[in-house]
Protein backbone atom coordinates (compact mmCIF):
# COMPACT_ATOMS: atom_id res chain seq x y z
CA UNK A 1 0.00 0.00 0.00
CA UNK A 2 2.43 2.59 0.52
CA UNK A 3 4.49 1.44 -2.35
CA UNK A 4 1.59 2.68 -4.55
CA UNK A 5 1.13 5.84 -2.59
CA UNK A 6 5.17 6.81 -3.46
CA UNK A 7 4.66 4.68 -7.32
CA UNK A 8 1.09 7.68 -7.45
CA UNK A 9 3.10 10.79 -5.91
CA UNK A 10 6.38 10.23 -6.59
CA UNK A 11 6.22 12.22 -9.89
CA UNK A 12 4.25 14.92 -8.25
CA UNK A 13 6.73 15.43 -5.48
CA UNK A 14 9.74 15.80 -8.27
CA UNK A 15 7.86 18.30 -10.09
CA UNK A 16 7.25 20.74 -7.28
CA UNK A 17 10.74 19.70 -6.11
CA UNK A 18 12.25 21.31 -9.56
CA UNK A 19 10.25 24.46 -9.84
CA UNK A 20 11.28 24.75 -6.25
CA UNK A 21 15.09 24.32 -7.17
CA UNK A 22 14.88 26.57 -9.34
CA UNK A 23 13.43 29.33 -7.03
CA UNK A 24 16.00 28.63 -4.61
CA UNK A 25 18.76 29.51 -7.16
CA UNK A 26 16.78 32.71 -7.61
CA UNK A 27 16.71 33.37 -4.12
CA UNK A 28 19.80 32.62 -4.07
CA UNK A 29 21.42 34.74 -6.54
CA UNK A 30 18.89 37.81 -5.13
CA UNK A 31 20.48 37.29 -1.67
CA UNK A 32 24.14 37.69 -3.00
CA UNK A 33 23.30 40.41 -5.15
CA UNK A 34 22.24 42.96 -2.41
CA UNK A 35 24.76 41.40 -0.06
CA UNK A 36 27.03 42.51 -2.85
CA UNK A 37 25.46 45.66 -3.11
CA UNK A 38 25.40 46.58 0.77
CA UNK A 39 29.11 45.63 0.92
CA UNK A 40 29.70 48.25 -1.75
CA UNK A 41 28.06 50.80 0.07
CA UNK A 42 29.46 49.97 3.49
CA UNK A 43 32.79 50.13 1.66
CA UNK A 44 32.20 53.47 0.14
CA UNK A 45 30.93 55.37 3.59
CA UNK A 46 34.32 54.33 5.51
CA UNK A 47 36.19 55.47 2.83
CA UNK A 48 34.28 58.95 2.86
CA UNK A 49 34.58 58.14 6.43
CA UNK A 50 37.84 57.84 6.53
CA UNK A 51 38.72 61.44 4.05
CA UNK A 52 35.93 63.08 6.82
CA UNK A 53 38.26 62.09 9.69
CA UNK A 54 41.47 63.58 8.18
CA UNK A 55 39.73 66.54 7.09
CA UNK A 56 38.73 67.15 10.85
CA UNK A 57 42.11 66.06 11.44
CA UNK A 58 43.49 68.78 9.30
CA UNK A 59 40.83 71.44 10.94
CA UNK A 60 42.49 71.01 14.53
CA UNK A 61 45.53 71.38 13.34
CA UNK A 62 44.68 74.43 12.03
CA UNK A 63 42.49 75.36 15.05
CA UNK A 64 46.07 74.36 17.07
CA UNK A 65 48.00 76.67 14.55
CA UNK A 66 45.15 79.95 15.15
CA UNK A 67 45.50 79.53 18.68
CA UNK A 68 49.32 80.05 18.63
CA UNK A 69 49.70 82.89 16.96
CA UNK A 70 46.57 84.50 18.91
CA UNK A 71 48.71 83.93 22.18
CA UNK A 72 51.57 85.33 20.40
CA UNK A 73 49.78 88.44 19.32
CA UNK A 74 47.87 88.72 22.61
CA UNK A 75 51.73 88.55 24.47
CA UNK A 76 52.87 90.89 22.08
CA UNK A 77 49.84 93.37 22.51
CA UNK A 78 50.74 93.41 26.47
CA UNK A 79 54.27 94.00 25.86
CA UNK A 80 53.23 97.17 23.33
CA UNK A 81 50.76 97.87 26.32
CA UNK A 82 53.46 98.21 28.60
CA UNK A 83 55.55 100.27 26.55
CA UNK A 84 53.61 102.51 26.03
CA UNK A 85 52.25 102.79 30.02
CA UNK A 86 56.44 103.23 30.59
CA UNK A 87 55.80 106.35 27.70
CA UNK A 88 58.94 104.98 25.90
CA UNK A 89 58.29 107.07 23.01
CA UNK A 90 57.01 107.25 19.43
CA UNK A 91 59.88 105.20 17.85
CA UNK A 92 59.76 102.16 19.87
CA UNK A 93 55.85 102.04 19.42
CA UNK A 94 56.05 102.16 15.61
CA UNK A 95 58.55 99.12 15.50
CA UNK A 96 56.41 97.20 18.06
CA UNK A 97 53.17 98.42 16.31
CA UNK A 98 54.46 96.77 13.34
CA UNK A 99 55.17 93.11 14.64
CA UNK A 100 51.54 93.54 16.48
CA UNK A 101 50.25 94.30 13.11
CA UNK A 102 52.10 91.22 11.14
CA UNK A 103 51.24 88.90 14.35
CA UNK A 104 47.41 89.89 14.02
CA UNK A 105 47.91 89.63 9.55
CA UNK A 106 49.17 86.12 10.78
CA UNK A 107 45.91 85.42 12.79
CA UNK A 108 43.83 86.74 10.05
CA UNK A 109 45.19 84.27 7.92
CA UNK A 110 45.31 81.22 9.90
CA UNK A 111 41.75 81.72 10.88
CA UNK A 112 40.69 82.16 7.22
CA UNK A 113 42.50 78.76 6.82
CA UNK A 114 40.54 76.97 9.47
CA UNK A 115 37.72 78.30 8.49
CA UNK A 116 37.66 77.08 4.43
CA UNK A 117 38.60 73.32 6.03
CA UNK A 118 36.20 73.58 8.21
CA UNK A 119 33.91 74.61 5.32
CA UNK A 120 34.77 72.12 3.08
CA UNK A 121 33.97 69.43 5.70
CA UNK A 122 30.92 71.05 6.02
CA UNK A 123 30.19 71.16 2.16
CA UNK A 124 31.14 67.10 1.93
CA UNK A 125 28.30 65.76 4.77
Amino acid sequence: MASDFWDAEWPAIMGIVSGTQGALVALTVAIAIAGWICWRRIARLKAAKLALDERLRLAKDSQAEAIQKLSIAEARFQELYARIKASEGFVSLTSSAGIVARSISDLGKAHHQLAETLAMEWREL
